[in-house]
């Protein structure tokens, strides 16, 4: 799977499909140690693992810069 974030969307690439969301479509992020779970409308989760330091400064931007609201539980566990 591949996940590129871009000015006004975040595009999602994996061997069977090629989909995008706007960004002003996520309306929270939740963030655990190693996930990331971005809330859109209408009730759809994204989850973008914590693997890439490059992408988790992208998702930390895209909170700041459209005010998304953010919730951390850093201390959670399965």
């Amino acid at each position: 799977m591949q996940i590129e974030i871009g000015d006004e969307r975040i595009r999602v690439i994996d061997d069977a499909s090629d989909s995008s969301v706007k960004l002003s479509e996520v309306k929270s992020v939740d963030e655990i140690r190693d996930i990331y779970f971005l809330k859109l409308s209408p009730g759809q989760v994204l989850v973008i693992p914590k693997t890439i330091p490059e992408l988790n400064k992208e998702i930390e931007t895209i909170i700041q810069k459209f005010n998304i609201k953010h919730v951390q539980d850093l201390g959670w566990k399965w």
